[in-house]
């Protein structure tokens, strides 16, 4: 016989191969402690602790009642915490009031509802609004900043990541423990961890480290790598656009580490959409390739460009070129491929020589124009007197 109850979850503890719950509230009396929760294999979750009433100290773990995980009962008690919680469902295998084990936890404080027919989420269990919902036409990965149930959250601000990361693998060393801290039930060895694999050690980090991820925050997209520790990196590193001070934790609790956003954490940017200013931005230590199998477009009202400009082919402007000079005979050599190189063959003969040339050419033939100028109206002088000469001889020849 297996007997089923509804009970009130007032904290989690996580430390364990098998979640617990460290108390639980059945009914007035029944307050079990230290039992297992089980959950679906590759989803798992933390519920917020239950809510503290108005004047209630201690996080609502007044209130004694023995009875599930610890044995016995010690008399009625109605100090049970009152305040709004997630909930469970309890089953009790073979009808023994000592092993509860809680399934199917929910929580009406923070479970998004009116989700549609056919629709599936996956939620923030703070009540954040983060989600990744399945529906008909797609499959979202949403979050948002503002407000959640968490106390103090009004201001928090949130990003949605996809990365891959380097993490410790979590080991399983167990010992032959029964499941839960006080279980008298059937004994299922390897459930508890071995000293000094649990609590007391450092804070597991689901998180990891960064080798490459894309980040999106309500006003940019990020695109961020591991950082190489050359000095490129360190220099971006160093600037501000690559720390984000604003996301942290509005509701700090002593049991969560703060978010650590340094570049050994977070990596170093490449690549930026900001919505502010309007603008992408890319960054690449080596070489930023595009390869297309027809055109490429560029349009803008600028295109601004510093250092040599290589091209292996024809170019053609309709428009007017400015330029210093222009240098014939020369050309360019470009290797495209995984690692693009390219090379420029200077050219031997100046547009401003050729011209400089041609201006003094012109100007030594105008010169010579102007001598010949001279030299014919010497000649047409000297005709027009040897004309007038003839003239007298003439008049002369006829008197004699």
């Amino acid at each position: 016989m297996t007997g089923i109850s509804r009970a009130t979850m007032r904290e989690i503890d996580d430390k364990h191969l098998m979640c617990q719950i460290k108390q639980g509230d059945v009914h007035h009396s029944e307050t079990p402690s230290d039992f297992e929760r089980f959950q679906p294999v590759g989803m798992t979750g933390h519920p917020l602790k239950q809510d503290e009433e108005q004047g209630q100290q201690g996080g609502g773990q007044g209130g004694g009642g023995g009875g599930g995980g610890q044995g016995g009962t010690s008399g009625r008690n109605d100090n049970q915490p009152k305040g709004p919680a997630s909930e469970a469902c309890m089953i009790y295998p073979n009808g023994d009031r000592s092993h509860p084990i809680a399934v199917n936890v929910d929580d009406r404080r923070v479970r998004p509802y009116d989700i549609q027919e056919g629709e599936v989420s996956h939620y923030s269990g703070d009540g954040s609004g983060q989600m990744m919902l399945h529906r008909q036409e797609a499959v979202y990965v949403l979050t948002r900043d503002g407000k959640s149930y968490r106390k103090d959250s009004d201001q928090q601000k949130r990003f949605s990541s996809l990365r891959h990361v380097t993490k410790d693998y979590q080991d399983r060393k167990v010992d032959g423990g029964q499941p839960g801290s006080g279980s008298t039930a059937i004994g299922l060895a390897g459930f508890k961890l071995k000293a000094g694999s649990g609590s007391s050690q450092k804070k597991a980090d689901h998180v990891g480290k960064l080798n490459t991820g894309i980040n999106c925050f309500v006003d940019r997209i990020e695109f961020r790598k591991k950082s190489s520790g050359s000095a490129w990196d360190r220099e971006l590193a160093a600037r501000e656009q690559n720390r984000h001070s604003e996301v942290k934790l509005q509701d700090p609790d002593e049991e969560v580490a703060p978010r650590d956003d340094s570049p050994d954490k977070e990596g170093v940017l490449h690549g930026l959409w900001d919505s502010l200013k309007q603008n992408w931005w890319w960054n690449a230590s080596k070489d930023f390739q595009i390869e297309c199998g027809a055109n490429t477009f560029f349009q803008a009202a600028q295109h601004l460009r510093i250092g040599d400009h290589l091209v292996q082919g024809n170019t053609f402007t309709s428009g007017v070129e400015h330029a210093a000079d222009h240098v014939a005979g020369g050309g360019a050599s470009v290797t495209p491929g995984g690692k693009s190189s390219g090379s420029g063959i200077p050219g031997t003969t100046s547009l401003l020589a050729v011209a400089s040339q041609v201006s003094g050419h012109a100007s030594q033939i105008a010169n010579q124009a102007s001598q010949i100028a001279s030299q014919a109206s010497q000649i047409a002088d000297l005709e027009s007197r040897v004309a007038a000469l003839e003239g007298v001889v003439l008049r002369m020849g006829g008197q004699l």
